[in-house]
């Protein structure tokens, strides 16, 4: 269960604590703005009966309005996590299923082409209703 801190400490985070900054920067994303959009997504699934498997687990508590996880909390979220592969991680010649979630060469999947970018985008040619 989350602990809110008091009001004289509002703002600040207990030692070993992330918040939306640091877990951007712990976890390698873009901007913190990918962790509040991820935590406001995982609470209002949470809220509703709806987890998922990648939703950032509920705070260890607040500090204000302001979230924060202790290290111990992303630590075992974060291998537990659905995987997200980059293509520097697997080669520009592959990509991961969606379906089986293994990595293939990019001629085992059929392509359509992006119209926007003019570029084929891989589709598993296992998928229903894949040619």
């Amino acid at each position: 269960m989350s602990q809110t801190i008091d009001a004289p400490a509002r703002g600040l985070l207990p030692l070993g604590c992330l918040d939306h900054v640091a877990l951007a920067e712990r976890m390698g994303w873009a901007s913190p703005s990918v962790a509040r959009t991820l935590s406001s997504r995982s609470r209002k699934r949470r809220e509703a009966g709806k987890s998922r498997p990648g939703d950032l687990p509920e705070p260890d508590g607040y500090a204000g309005q302001k979230p924060y996880w202790t290290e111990a909390t992303i630590t075992a979220w974060g291998p537990a996590r659905p995987s997200i592969v980059r293509a520097e991680d697997v080669g520009e010649a592959h990509k991961r299923c969606s379906v089986c979630r293994e990595v293939k060469p990019l001629e085992e999947f059929n392509t359509s082409t992006d119209k926007r970018q003019d570029r084929a985008r891989p589709a598993a040619a296992h998928l229903p209703g894949a040619a």
